[in-house]
């Protein structure tokens, strides 16, 4: 499995009402306190994999999957941080 985090998520594309942020697809986004998307295509992002003899995250936010596991994946951008787990199943390297 790979998954480029500075992506866009397929399952959100056009379920918000006409007019949203097309920022809003993305898999990692950023948004202000007045709810407006912050542009993060040339943002300074950190990432990290918990466990990344399980799931292994590029400076770039490629994920490449290694072995059957859990690990949690952080995003830090402008002294603020977020995580995800991810499961990776069996079969699952890539």
């Amino acid at each position: 499995m790979k998954l480029d985090l500075r992506g866009k998520n397929r399952w959100l594309k056009g379920l918000g009402p006409t007019g949203t942020d097309p920022r809003a697809e993305a898999i990692v986004s950023a948004v202000r306190q007045d709810d407006s998307f912050v542009n993060l295509k040339k943002a300074k992002l950190e990432f990290r994999s918990s466990r990344s003899n399980v799931l292994d995250v590029s400076s770039r936010g490629r994920l490449v999957a290694k072995r059957p596991g859990v690990a949690t994946i952080s995003v830090s951008f402008g002294g603020k941080s977020a995580r995800m787990p991810f499961a990776v199943r069996a079969g699952g390297g890539g």
